[in-house]
């Protein structure tokens, strides 16, 4: 598999995954706020995996961070149950995530 390739696996994962964290949050009290957070667990499993076997230079890791934004961005769009808060989470959780992903 190609490095683009497994850039944009990264970039689903890890949206899939911010989606889940941020649903999780925002709806706390919700029933299903701990299956959310079980979900964002497997698909940042699953990122991490990815990372492992890739090397992102400084203009590739501006780019990822770039797409995975918008990707985000439009993923909560999708979940209009979850209320407009949402938004606000998406600079922090992506930064502390790509921490975690130590690209």
């Amino acid at each position: 598999m190609s490095k683009k390739d497994d850039m944009y696996k990264l970039i689903r994962f890890s949206t899939l995954a911010l989606a889940h964290i941020i649903g999780s949050i925002v709806n706390n009290e919700a029933s299903y706020s701990s299956k959310y957070l079980r979900e964002y667990k497997n698909f940042l499993n699953q990122a991490k995996n990815i990372s492992r076997k890739i090397k992102l230079n400084k203009t590739e890791e501006e780019e990822f961070t770039l797409m995975l934004k918008n990707d985000l961005k439009s993923e909560l769009s999708k979940r209009d149950f979850l209320s407009d808060e949402k938004f606000n989470y998406i600079e922090k959780e992506v930064n502390d995530f790509i921490k975690e992903l130590k690209l």
